[in-house]
């Protein structure tokens, strides 16, 4: 509150009496705020008189707190309070307002302590940090009722303080736990009269109202505008499942119900029908054109001059926007056409705008919605001469499965060749045209042709689980893994060295499910048996790789997944999956660690130590040293496994094209490496 002018003057003229003539009367009254007295005591303390400012304020804090306005009092400290106390007596009388403002809260001690409201007394400004952390914890205090988004109603039942978390009772879904820290943006604690408090404590009285009642009392509970999706939630046991149609139709007909300019697909209760009108008005002006549009179509049914003065609006919009977003015009168009308003004959209608379009798919950057989309493709089809190019160029950007289903199936009835074109061109580089890929990858469940891209399309599909611009559809993608999905169907068009590639891009997948990668080497081995035999090959590794490998395996499994795991539900509990960066990075992590851990296992499973007591050096073995002499130079490489590989130190895998042309070879026998012919100096077993 700004410092009356009057007290202002009077502070000047240092008439300090006046000033405290003024402050008595004022808290002479009912005081409802703190705001006078705040702006008094720091304009005192300002002026040379903070023993005064302090006197005053120890009279107020008297009267505030025999009159036990406990909430008054914790403002005035709040604003205050470095002025009428030291830093200990401040924070003492912080804790004890606190307690009288939330003597009802079961939870209020324990609370206290997780916020850490017991340390630091002497830093004011973090003992108020923790206060609002209290204050927000508090609002879920045992026994409130809480709505939780996608879940509905429920009570909070438990305050675990050793859990940092709460335990929130939902109707027919059981007991669910929120974090603390998480609790602000899953829960909102209702009052005991919210229309969805009653649903929990007097679901009777729920019965009697009509639609828009029920819905009135919603959307005035929740002081936001909500969306129907919210609404729906948010009733459900309330509105029966297959009555939720018509019940809404109904309720949203009440005039005082306005679409929300602020919320996409929101709505929003407002105080009278003259309101309404002015509130859609309002928000119409203010929006978006694309908002501008959707409010048109939740609108228009409320005042018929109101969707007049809209349509007019609009249709100045769709000629403006003629020439730099052609989308919204025929966006715009499409809507007046709806409501009976459309102009005729203008350039700016959809057939004109398809014909008259250097590049016709420039539209496609702001159309939202199928509905628009098909009718812009097949108005291409219909006007254009050259669809079919439009249609190749279409497929690279699209991602609506059944729009790619039309135009797909257009261009390849019309030009196999330009659509067989457009497939390739998706699998050289499918993160470019993600929902083509996607879609290419579910047709060949089916499309025998497709079938035909084999290996190729087996490993690009298995590669894609890692892209970035996958991951939309990355669960659409993991079906096709399962039996009857594409993979398995590719499998009787591999050869074997497909095949072998196929079981490579198995193994190294990221995102797999251990069942389905299993069920896909096992279909594998099942068609190429050559395949299973080879995975029965011994791995030989020295003692300590496998014990090494043994201890990485062991940390994967009971630290870095477990704890990989615990960072998924944090990132679940912060909230919507779609935009949590920190969820899907710690999905990305889980996806890595699982198939690395399943590699493992598997390699160690056929593992076989290397005995170098053991090993006869009459012939080139793996764990055998052999020098070799050619023209240029002497050197000694070592044979070992692939674990113990490194090149740069002379050790190589036996599983590598050097060691192959080695292995077997006598001392003195001449072996062409490279473009030198190089001579077996000698052999020796490696040393332990």
């Amino acid at each position: 509150m700004v410092l009356p002018r009057k007290i202002r003057q009077q502070i000047e003229k240092q008439d300090f009496d006046a000033v405290e003539s003024a402050w008595l009367e004022t808290s002479a009254e009912p005081i409802e705020g703190i705001g006078y007295f705040a702006s008094v005591a720091r304009a005192l303390v300002g002026g040379g008189q903070s023993d005064m400012a302090e006197m005053l304020l120890e009279l107020l804090d008297e009267q505030l707190s025999e009159n036990s306005q406990w909430e008054l009092r914790l403002e005035l400290l709040r604003r205050t309070g470095s002025i009428q106390h030291g830093s200990t007596k401040l924070h003492l009388a912080i804790l004890d307002t606190l307690r009288q403002v939330y003597s009802d809260a079961k939870s209020f001690e324990d609370l206290a302590q997780t916020v850490g409201l017991d340390r630091a007394i002497g830093d004011e400004d973090k003992t108020w940090d923790k206060v609002r952390r209290l204050e927000s914890l508090l609002r879920f205090d045992e026994g409130t009722i809480v709505y939780m988004q996608g879940k509905g109603v429920g009570r909070v039942v438990e305050v675990n303080q050793k859990l940092d978390s709460f335990k929130v009772e939902i109707d027919g879904k059981g007991a669910i736990r929120v974090g603390f820290r998480a609790a602000s943006k899953m829960l909102d604690a209702l009052d005991d009269d919210h229309v969805l408090a009653l649903k929990v404590s007097n679901p009777e009285a729920l019965a009697d109202m009509s639609p828009s009642e029920l819905l009135v009392e919603t959307l005035k509970g929740f002081h936001r505008p909500l969306t129907a999706a919210e609404v729906r939630d948010a009733l459900v046991g309330v509105v029966p499942e297959k009555k939720w149609n018509s019940w809404w139709t109904t309720a949203r007909r009440h005039p005082q119900i306005v679409a929300s300019a602020e919320v996409r697909n929101g709505y929003q209760w407002v105080e009278s029908s003259d309101d309404a009108r002015g509130a859609i008005w309002k928000s119409f002006e203010a929006a978006s054109n694309r908002v501008k549009l959707d409010l048109l179509r939740r609108s228009s049914s409320h005042d018929e001059k109101l969707r007049e003065r809209m349509a007019r609006v609009l249709e100045r919009i769709g000629i403006e926007s003629l020439a730099t977003d052609p989308g919204i015009s025929f966006e715009v168009w499409s809507a007046l056409n709806r409501i009976g308003s459309a102009p005729e004959n203008v350039p700016w209608a959809p057939e004109e705008l398809v014909k008259s379009l250097a590049d016709p798919l420039a539209l496609f950057s702001s159309l939202e919605g199928r509905p628009s989309k098909e009718r812009a493709y097949l108005l291409i089809r219909e006007l254009r001469e050259d669809w079919i190019d439009l249609y190749e160029r279409a497929l690279q950007r699209e991602g609506d499965a059944k729009l790619l289903t039309m135009i797909g199936g257009a261009l390849n009835d019309e030009s196999p060749e330009n659509f067989s074109r457009a497939v390739r061109r998706c699998l050289a580089q499918p993160g470019r045209a993600a929902g083509f890929f996607v879609w290419v990858s579910e047709a060949a469940s089916e499309d025998e042709e497709l079938q035909q891209l084999g290996g190729r399309l087996f490993k690009k599909i298995l590669g894609a689980l890692g892209l970035e611009e996958i991951a939309p559809y990355r669960n659409r993608l993991l079906a096709l893994c399962d039996s009857g999905g594409t993979l398995p169907r590719l499998l009787p068009h591999l050869d074997l060295a497909g095949a072998r590639d196929a079981e490579q891009a198995v193994v190294r997948a990221i995102g797999l499910r251990r069942d389905q990668r299993e069920a896909l080497l096992n279909a594998i081995y099942m068609k190429f048996p050559e395949l299973a035999r080879q995975q029965e090959t011994p791995l030989y590794a020295l003692e300590a790789s496998i014990q090494a490998k043994r201890s990485e395996l062991k940390r994967l499994l009971e630290e870095e997944i477990p704890t990989n795991r615990k960072a998924i539900e944090e990132a679940r509990a912060l909230g919507d999956l779609r935009e949590n960066f920190e969820y899907k990075a710690a999905r990305q992590r889980h996806e890595f660690l699982t198939a690395l851990a399943t590699e493992l296992d598997a390699d160690l499973s056929r593992s076989q130590a290397l005995d170098p007591s053991t090993i006869d050096a009459s012939q080139v073995r793996i764990g055998t040293a052999v020098t070799l002499i050619s023209a240029e130079l002497e050197r000694t490489i070592t044979i070992l496994g692939p674990w113990e590989s490194s090149p740069e130190n002379s050790v190589v895998s036996y599983e590598s094209d050097l060691a192959r042309s080695l292995l077997g070879k006598r001392e003195g026998d001449e072996v062409d490496i490279g473009d030198q012919s190089t001579r077996i100096e000698s052999i020796a077993p490696i040393s332990n």
